[in-house]
């Protein structure tokens, strides 16, 4: 069966891709809350799922990597197995580049400065 699965959000921002980026970002954060969908069947029947949120450590053979950039150069990449490792070590690095707000995040990102957390395959 086909389904139609829409999240929403309302978010300010300074332009339409700008609000993008921040809702992406919002959507893909592992510790965000943001996992309620709305589920539409062919028929036409909505439910509303709540997704538990991502807290956990990452399944067996999957790792965190943690790639901060700075100036458009790569630097100090890290790996971590839950995603709250992660995220406190994406907060340190905000916090050690004066990054305060999402407004800062995503001025620094126009000049090829920030960090962005993926969900990786260990292989080997």
């Amino acid at each position: 069966m086909l389904y139609r699965v829409t999240w929403a959000i309302n978010i300010e921002s300074r332009s339409f891709p700008a609000a993008a980026r921040k809702a992406l970002r919002i959507h893909r954060n592992p510790d965000s809350v943001a996992t309620v969908f709305d589920v539409r069947d062919s028929q036409g029947v909505v439910r509303q799922i709540h997704l538990p949120s991502n807290a956990a450590p990452s399944p067996a053979g999957t790792v965190l990597v943690v790639v901060p950039m700075e100036d458009g150069f790569v630097r100090d990449v890290q790996v971590f197995r839950t995603h709250r490792a992660a995220k406190k070590a994406e907060a340190a690095w905000l916090h050690q580049q004066d990054i305060l707000d999402e407004q800062e995040r995503e001025h620094k990102a126009d000049w090829g400065t920030g960090i962005a957390i993926w969900e990786c395959d260990l292989k080997g």
